[in-house]
């Protein structure tokens, strides 16, 4: 099967929407205290689908829509179990074993997740130590010097944690790279077929594939830039 570019005015957001999901579930399943084989092996999973559908160029609920489940299990790193709970997410908007994974702690992880530097395995510890359940509490803790005292941790480690909370803060309007390629890639595509252009390609922190992006800047070539 062969996934080629949606028509114009198809916008991937579903492709957004399920990179988020499913990067989220491995997210919650690092959290887990058993560290298996088993649980190892699904959070690579999870993590390689997930990038997978980030640089789809194809819309994948119209992949649904067109083959059903046959068709979601012909892209690259998504087998059955994934493919399954991908159309769970296109028919009711939510994955059932994602909740599940979250009913099981009192830590937000939805607070937590794209704080980068600060891994689900960390955060766990410092629950387990501290009672840390979300943003605010971590940022308490490493203000009043208790994270330093947590087994593995040191006075820099804390600093440094308290520098990634309060960039976290400043950059809530950017977004993860993988959840707005398929958009990003999507305009380029647009503006390189507008009448009069001879190409136009995304730059800045796009095209320096930076984690996360805060605005897109395109580059345009045309004989007529006025129009």
């Amino acid at each position: 099967m062969k996934y080629g570019h949606c028509g114009e005015g198809s916008i991937k957001i579903k492709n957004a929407d399920i990179t988020k999901v499913l990067r989220e579930i491995g997210f919650m399943l690092e959290m887990e205290e058993e560290e298996s084989p088993n649980v190892i092996f699904k959070v690579r999973s999870y993590k390689a689908a997930s990038d997978v559908i980030a640089n789809l160029s194809s819309n994948i609920e119209e992949i649904y829509k067109n083959h059903g489940l046959k068709g979601l299990m012909q892209i690259p790193s998504i087998g059955k179990a994934i493919a399954s709970k991908i159309e769970e997410y296109l028919k009711t908007g939510k994955i059932l074993y994602l909740e599940e994974l979250k009913s099981k702690t009192s830590i937000n992880v939805d607070e937590f997740y794209g704080l980068e530097g600060i891994g689900p395995k960390t955060i766990k510890i410092i629950y387990d130590n501290l009672g840390v359940k979300d943003l605010s509490d971590l940022e308490k803790a490493a203000s009043k010097g208790k994270l330093r005292n947590i087994r593995g941790f040191s006075e820099r480690k804390e600093e440094i944690i308290l520098k990634k909370i309060q960039q976290f803060r400043k950059g809530r309007d950017r977004y993860l790279l993988g959840e707005v390629y398929p958009l990003i890639k999507q305009l380029e595509t647009r503006l390189s077929n507008f009448k009069g252009v001879k190409n136009a390609v995304a730059a800045g922190s796009f095209r320096r594939m930076k984690e996360t992006i805060g605005d897109i800047d395109f580059v345009v070539i045309s004989n007529d830039a006025k129009r």
